[in-house]
C-alpha cells in the first residue's frame, strides 16, 4: 500500500474511532431514558387505571411509552401541584408549632461546667477571685493545652479591642493580682479564657510631694510580649547543662492546677528550669514600644505565661525539658 493510502485509511479510520467516542455518551444517555420512560410505563399500567388509546401496529414501542407517561403526566399536574402545595404548608405549621411550642414552655441551654479534680478544687480554693479563671479541659502532658495566642500588631490595635471586651479583661487582671498580692506574680490572658498575648505585672511605683514619699504598687499591663534572646528555649536550657554554664537558671517547682480541670495524673505541681532574669520587649496600651526586665518569681511566671500563648502547660513544658535530657 502506497504512503497517501495509508495515510487516507489511517484518517479514516481515526475519523470513525472519534464519531463512535462523541456518539457514545449520547447513544448511552438515549438508552437509559428509554429504560427509565419503559420502567414507568409498566409501573402505571399496573398501579393505575389511566385511559389512554391503545398501541397501533405501526407504533413504535418508545414512542408509544412516552405518549403514555407524557399524557399521565399531563392529567395529574394539577393534582401534583396541589399535593406539593400541601405538604409545604404542613412543613411550616409543623415548625411553626413546635417553635410555639418550646418557646411557651421555655427552651433552656444549661452549660455544665466540667468537673474538677482534687488537685483542682484545692488550688482553687488556696486562691481569692479564683472564679475569674477559665478553666481548661485538661492538662494532659501529650496535648497542646491552650489555644495559641494571637500577637498583637499595633497596626490592628483597634480591631482587636473591638474582638472582645477589653475593659472586662483588665478589670479581671486587676482584680486578681490585686486579692492575691505576694502570692500570684503576674497574669495574663489565656488564664482568663482569652486567647491573646496579654501580661498583667504588679509594680511598684514612687510617688513624692512636699516632705512625702512612698511606693504604691500599681497593675502594668503589657501586649505583643515577646522575649527576643530566647533564653527560655529547651536546646539552650539544654547546652547550659551539658556545658555546666547554668548562671542564673533556676529550678522551680510551678502549678497550674487552679486553670485545668484535670491536671496529668492528678499533680498539682512539678519541676521546671527557668531563666532567673528575662529580657522582653512588649508593647504597652498607647502602642509605645518597651524594653521590659523581670527577674525572680515575676520571671518565671512571665515565662509561664509565654508557654501559654503558644499553648503550651508547666506540665507539658516539664514533659518536653525531660524528653531533650533536663532531669530536675
Amino acid at each position: 500500500m502506497n504512503p497517501a493510502r495509508r495515510a487516507e485509511v489511517g484518517l479514516e479510520r481515526r475519523r470513525r474511532v472519534t464519531n463512535c467516542l462523541c456518539r457514545a455518551p449520547f447513544l448511552i444517555a438515549l438508552f437509559l431514558w428509554e429504560v427509565a420512560i419503559a420502567g414507568v410505563y409498566r409501573l402505571l399500567r399496573v398501579s393505575t387505571r389511566f385511559a389512554h388509546r391503545r398501541q397501533l401496529p405501526g407504533d413504535d414501542d418508545a414512542e408509544y411509552q412516552l405518549e403514555y407517561v407524557a399524557a399521565y403526566a399531563r392529567s395529574v399536574r394539577k393534582r401534583f401541584v396541589f399535593g406539593a402545595l400541601l405538604l409545604v404548608l404542613a412543613a411550616v405549621a409543623y415548625v411553626a408549632v413546635d417553635a410555639f411550642y418550646l418557646h411557651h414552655h421555655g427552651l433552656e441551654i444549661v452549660v455544665v461546667p466540667p468537673t474538677m479534680s482534687a488537685a483542682t478544687t484545692q488550688a482553687r480554693a488556696s486562691l481569692q477571685a479564683a472564679e475569674l479563671l477559665g478553666v481548661y479541659g485538661n492538662g494532659n502532658e501529650s496535648e497542646q493545652c491552650v489555644a495559641r495566642a494571637e500577637r498583637l500588631q499595633w497596626e490592628d490595635l483597634l480591631a482587636n479591642k473591638a474582638a472582645f471586651d477589653w475593659r472586662s479583661l483588665v478589670s479581671k487582671s486587676d482584680a486578681y493580682l490585686s486579692a492575691n498580692r505576694g502570692e500570684e506574680h503576674c497574669c495574663c490572658a489565656p488564664m482568663f479564657g482569652i486567647d491573646f498575648n496579654h501580661v498583667a505585672l504588679e509594680m511598684r511605683r514612687r510617688h513624692s510631694g512636699p516632705g512625702i514619699s512612698y511606693e504604691q504598687p500599681t497593675v502594668v499591663h503589657f501586649f505583643n510580649v515577646d522575649e527576643p534572646a530566647r533564653s527560655s528555649d529547651d536546646a539552650v536550657l539544654r547546652a547550659a547543662v551539658d556545658t555546666g554554664a547554668l548562671g542564673r537558671l533556676v529550678v522551680v517547682e510551678q502549678s497550674q492546677a487552679h486553670l485545668f480541670a484535670w491536671p496529668p495524673h492528678n499533680t498539682s505541681s512539678v519541676l521546671v528550669l527557668r531563666p532567673y532574669t528575662l529580657a522582653l520587649r512588649a508593647m504597652k496600651w498607647g502602642g509605645e514600644r518597651l524594653d521590659v526586665n523581670v527577674s525572680a518569681e515575676q520571671a518565671y511566671c512571665v515565662a509561664g505565661c509565654l508557654d501559654l500563648f503558644a499553648g503550651v502547660s508547666v506540665y507539658e513544658r516539664a514533659r518536653r525539658q525531660s524528653a531533650v535530657g533536663i532531669k530536675l
